[in-house]
């Protein structure tokens, strides 16, 4: 949906035409992914207010870097998480650095929350902990949160003190596998 009342840019002639054309594709990626504008659009480089429409979430940022940042960080989140078969909640809050953080339904069915940005290094030390697990017959009792969540770990039926996956993989594992080996 697109607000002109919002809409305050000076621009003339075939400029006109091209922020008109510009503030259409904002409002629609904004409506793509749940932020609606909540202030005046000036113009592609001045920054708007945005709030997330189920929380609130605000992020002041200008038209140009929404388009050209945030919004492919989030379409390219959302696509990994259907590859993974992870399942988007909604957006829950923002990091320090002003990155959206994601609650997110895992395929094992854990709720967590995530930094968007920092979604691809979480699931690839999630596969690895699952894989080393898996290698040396072993299994979780919980669901993997994150590298440095404890959790309880079995090795057949002998389980393990509660430890965090980092840990495992730098320590347990190795040493499972260097007796193998030997």
């Amino acid at each position: 949906m697109v607000d002109w009342g919002k809409f305050k840019s000076s621009a003339k002639g075939g400029q006109l035409t091209q922020a008109k054309n510009s503030y259409i594709k904002f409002c629609k990626m904004l409506d793509e992914v749940g932020f609606e504008l909540v202030s005046d659009y000036i113009g592609n480089k001045e920054k708007v207010e945005l709030v997330y429409k189920l929380d609130d979430i605000r992020l002041s940022i200008s038209p140009n870097n929404f388009k050209t940042s945030t919004y492919k960080v989030i379409i390219n989140f959302k696509n990994k998480l259907k590859e993974n078969n992870d399942k988007f909640i909604k957006f829950s809050g923002l990091t320090s650095d002003i990155n959206l953080i994601a609650k997110i339904r895992t395929y094992d069915d854990t709720e967590i929350n995530i930094d968007v940005r920092n979604y691809d290094s979480w699931n690839k030390g999630r596969q690895d902990f699952y894989n080393k697990l898996k290698e040396i017959g072993g299994y979780a009792e919980s669901c993997y949160k994150g590298n440095k969540e404890k959790m309880n770990i079995f090795i057949g039926s002998i389980k393990l003190n509660s430890m965090e996956p980092c840990n495992f993989k730098t320590g347990t594992y190795k040493s499972i596998i260097n007796i193998k080996i030997n």
